[in-house]
C-alpha cells in the first residue's frame, strides 16, 4: 500500500491540458474542475465561449506551448493521417524532465 500512495498525485493546482475533441475530452474537463486544476485545451476548432466559461476551460492554440505549461496532458483523438503531427510532438518530448 506504502508504494502506492508514494505514486499518488494530488490533483489541485495542476495544470492539465487535454488534446483532441468531442464529448470524452469535454466530460473530463468537467469532472477535473472541482480539483482546482488549471485546464487547458488544444483543438483545431475553438469551443464555444459559453462553454469554455462555464467549465474554466482556456483554449491553448499552439499545441507545443501548452505542452510546456502542463503538469498532466491526457489524449483524447484518434490517430490519423490529421493527427499524426501533434502526436509527433507530444512523443517527442522529454518526458523524463516532468519525472524529476
Amino acid at each position: 500500500m506504502a508504494a502506492i500512495a508514494y505514486r499518488a498525485y494530488n490533483l489541485e493546482g495542476k495544470m492539465v491540458g487535454t488534446v483532441g475533441a468531442g464529448r470524452i475530452r469535454r466530460l473530463l474537463l468537467q469532472r477535473l474542475k472541482p480539483f482546482s486544476c488549471t485546464l487547458l485545451y488544444h483543438n483545431r476548432l475553438k469551443m464555444e465561449t459559453e462553454l469554455e466559461n462555464m467549465t474554466g476551460k482556456k483554449f491553448e492554440e499552439d499545441l507545443d506551448s501548452m505542452l510546456s505549461k502542463c503538469d498532466i496532458v491526457v489524449i483524447n483523438m484518434p490517430l490519423t493521417k490529421k493527427t499524426i503531427y501533434d502526436f509527433q510532438l507530444i512523443l517527442n518530448i522529454d518526458v523524463w524532465t516532468f519525472c524529476l
